[in-house]
């Protein structure tokens, strides 16, 4: 999805009309069309004004799309950011379990209830941040479980 300049949205509607529109509005293209044609069949001096109309329509429909745009690419970067900060977070606690012996420990205390019980140990480290917490919250889950 590519911006719209609003300046090309003018010169289109400026001197295309209704059918500068295009640019932005494919349904609002053919609608203002078939008005602009019956308005020039029944009342002539009414084309000044969907002109105006037309002029007005597609440089806002230039705004309003580049608007939607950079909202869409602010909510992706966004959800990029996360998944980024959730890998770092995964990558953290694999090395920690696989190099700490604090983590380590714990994780072997909690294991024979399952995975479920891994990741609740996970969970509640990326709360406190402290290895040092690890074996009481080990100790707990295992008084939950057992």
């Amino acid at each position: 999805m590519n911006k719209k300049s609003p300046l090309v949205a003018f010169i289109l509607a400026f001197l295309l009309g209704s059918l500068g529109l295009f640019y932005v509005s494919v349904t609002g293209a053919i609608v203002l069309t078939v008005v602009s044609i019956l308005a020039l069949l029944t009342i002539p001096t009414l084309i000044f004004y969907l002109w105006i109309i037309s002029i007005v329509w597609n440089v806002y429909g230039a705004f309003s799309h580049n608007n939607d745009l950079n909202q869409k690419l602010a909510a992706e970067r966004e959800q990029q950011e996360l998944a980024d900060q959730l890998k770092e977070a995964e990558d953290e606690w694999t090395t920690l379990v696989k190099y700490d012996a604090t983590v380590q420990a714990a994780v072997e205390k909690v294991q024979q209830f399952g995975d479920e019980a891994i990741a609740e140990l996970r969970k509640a480290y990326a709360v406190v941040k402290d290895k040092e917490q690890l074996p009481r919250i080990a100790d707990q889950i295992v008084s939950e479980h057992a």
